[in-house]
């Protein structure tokens, strides 16, 4: 009987903290121990999820009486594996005060990523000011033991790259601001609901376009193997500073 055994837990793979507005480029020096996975008599190590690049946005605004915090954030996700595919990672955010405090965390479930599978993924969050600004922010990402999968076609992945959006248009202003697309599945499978997101970029010092923050709706119908679905995203954000967005689609 073949013997699956593993004896670590791919938590908190890696992890970058730097004030808020920073960008980094490369990954940080800490990474967590592997996960050890044997099989018959052989071991093989099973690399931690990665965050291959990470950028993020503060804006202060003042709304209804109070002082509130918008941290924009973005993620390049990696998956340094060539045949594991990991599905349910967290990807977790903290945001620190100039004392040192937890102001805010946020947390959001990826519902797969691919053996050697690259992807970006953009949001944000908001909170009322309490009297202590922001300074830091840290990102993680983690996955349990179990939400490791040997590559499969049984795993029925649709890779990011596989979920094509075409025909984007900015519509609207204000509280009619919207974007619409289509989204073409090109997978040999189908995705029960796929995840639309808006990532905005802005220029860092040497010009060059990096992501900073996002917006999201859902395809709820789902997508079949070559089905075509329009979307509407209607954006919450209020993200106006970005010189320009982009368009993906993630399984989910």
């Amino acid at each position: 009987m073949k013997k699956r055994i593993i004896a670590a837990v791919l938590a908190a793979s890696m992890a970058f903290s730097m004030p808020i507005g920073a960008m980094a480029a490369s990954k940080p020096d800490s990474v967590s121990a592997l996960a050890q996975m044997e099989e018959t008599n052989a071991t093989q190590q099973v690399q931690p999820l990665g965050i291959k690049e990470f950028h993020s946005h503060l804006e202060k605004r003042y709304e209804y009486g109070k002082t509130r915090f918008y941290v924009y954030y973005a993620a390049q996700v990696e998956n340094p594996n060539p045949d594991y595919a990991i599905d349910f990672a967290s990807l977790n955010i903290a945001i620190y005060g100039s004392d040192g405090s937890v102001l805010k965390t946020d947390s959001e479930t990826l519902d797969w990523v691919a053996e050697n599978e690259t992807y970006w993924y953009a949001g944000y969050t908001s909170f009322d000011s309490e009297g202590i600004a922001p300074t830091n922010i840290e990102c993680t990402i983690s996955a349990k033991d179990w939400n490791v999968h040997e590559a499969s076609l049984a795993n029925q992945i649709v890779r990011a790259g596989e979920l094509a959006v075409t025909n984007v248009s900015k519509r609207g202003s204000g509280y009619d601001l919207r974007y619409t697309g289509q989204v073409t599945n090109n997978s040999q499978f189908a995705s029960s609901m796929v995840k639309v997101i808006v990532i905005y970029k802005m220029k860092d010092t040497e010009g060059n376009e990096v992501p900073m923050g996002g917006d999201y709706t859902y395809i709820s119908e789902g997508l079949n193997p070559g089905e075509t679905r329009a979307f509407e995203l209607y954006p919450s954000s209020e993200f106006t500073g970005y010189s320009s967005y982009e368009i993906i689609a993630l399984q989910t």
